[in-house]
């Protein structure tokens, strides 16, 4: 015990390994990431080293190594410190992507710098990081990023659902870039019956002037018969850490509300929870959502103090697929639905829920396929050739 305590000793502290030419890393941290590493190429063990400067703002950091029979003799020079004086994306076509990133210029090289670089680029929803490099400029450098395209800029969607007995859904346009700048903006109309149906237009600004804030607004309207009810409204979303915070406010037939959201995404874990509010009335909406392996499961809580507000629109997309689409509107409750994926594409689904005192039930096939889904779901009671059929379709362009 006494003989290994020793060696451990004289190990940490780097017998045969000399260092020279290093002023911002210390000699412990450099022999740590190399220690176990001594048996490798040169090559590796430089690479290795030049991260470590690479990460601390010093990317013209140069390593050399020489061996004897027993030392290893690491030459380093550190060069000067490094800050970023402009940046480039490739593709070019994807150049709009700068403008929701943070200013860089003047900036040092960090791995937190990049992080937020990567998380932004990630969000467009049609782009992802997918390395960096960078280039000499006089005393700093050129940040070559370079993204992936996983998707689409423009999207179609499109849902039927009903059976025999009538049908429903809706129709959506979304555009994720304009002009190459990342945007999110969203056209919807839903028929829930020949006589009633909605209208909605949703326009998000994410991360305005390359800042931690993406600016929103809305207008919709709901038509029942003669009648018609307008909403429009607006405001900010700030952006901490991975969590989005919205804060707004939104008229309603002519009274004015505010508006809190929150939104988090971490791992297999989703959280949206959303408060409409003015003096004593007020909506929540709640939704909470994990997926682990084959099963995914949702929860979705909602209430509202009056009737001024818009009730909730459930089944035959999200909650409650064996009933169509819209024909369950509700101003308070909560609905479950459980998935569970046996194949790649294929999955049964089970929901439940207490609706205004009803409680509701229905199960499932579902199949998952390239541009869109195929759902077939049955309530109690009801024979097995008269469920309810959705049909969505997602196309891109």
């Amino acid at each position: 015990m006494l003989k290994l305590l020793l060696s451990s000793m004289l190990f940490t502290t780097g017998p045969g390994v000399k260092i020279i030419g290093n002023r911002v890393l210390s000699h412990s941290t450099i022999l740590n990431t190399i220690s176990k590493n001594l048996q490798d190429a040169d090559s590796l063990i430089a690479q290795k080293i030049l991260g470590l400067y690479l990460t601390r703002g010093f990317p013209f950091a140069r390593v050399k190594i020489v061996r004897s029979t027993d030392t290893v003799l690491v030459i380093i020079d550190e060069g000067p410190l490094a800050r970023i004086s402009g940046v480039r994306i490739e593709p070019d076509r994807a150049g709009g992507v700068k403008d929701i990133l943070p200013d860089l210029r003047g900036k040092v090289f960090t791995p937190e710098l990049i992080k937020t670089v990567e998380q932004r680029i990630n969000s467009t929803g049609y782009l992802v990081f997918d390395h960096i490099g960078f280039l000499k400029a006089g005393g700093g450098i050129v940040l070559l990023i370079s993204v992936k395209e996983i998707g689409p800029q423009a999207l179609f969607g499109a849902a039927v659902t009903g059976n025999a007995g009538g049908i429903s859904g809706y129709l959506k346009m979304k555009f994720l870039s304009i002009r190459g700048r990342p945007v999110n903006i969203q056209f919807d109309y839903s028929r829930i019956t020949v006589l009633r149906g909605s209208l909605r237009f949703d326009l998000v600004y994410p991360f305005f002037h390359g800042l931690n804030t993406s600016i929103y607004t809305f207008y919709g309207s709901e038509i029942q018969g003669e009648e018609s009810h307008r909403r429009a409204g607006g405001g900010m979303i700030f952006h901490v850490k991975g969590i989005s915070i919205r804060q707004g406010f939104q008229r309603q037939d002519g009274v004015a509300f505010g508006e809190t959201g929150l939104k988090i995404r971490r791992g297999h874990l989703k959280l949206l929870s959303s408060i409409v509010y003015r003096s004593k009335r007020y909506r929540v909406t709640y939704r909470m959502g994990i997926t682990r392996g084959r099963l995914g499961a949702e929860l979705f809580l909602f209430t509202r103090s009056d009737s001024t507000f818009q009730v909730e629109k459930l089944g035959g997309v999200e909650f409650f697929r064996g009933y169509r689409y819209g024909s369950i509107e509700a101003t308070r409750g909560w609905g479950l639905k459980l998935d569970f994926h046996f194949t790649g594409q294929t999955f049964l689904f089970f929901d439940c829920g207490d609706v205004e005192g009803s409680f509701l039930r229905s199960a499932g096939l579902g199949l998952n396929f390239k541009n869109g889904k195929v759902i077939y779901g049955l309530r109690p009671g009801v024979p097995v050739f008269d469920g309810i059929l959705t049909v969505a379709l997602k196309i891109g362009f």
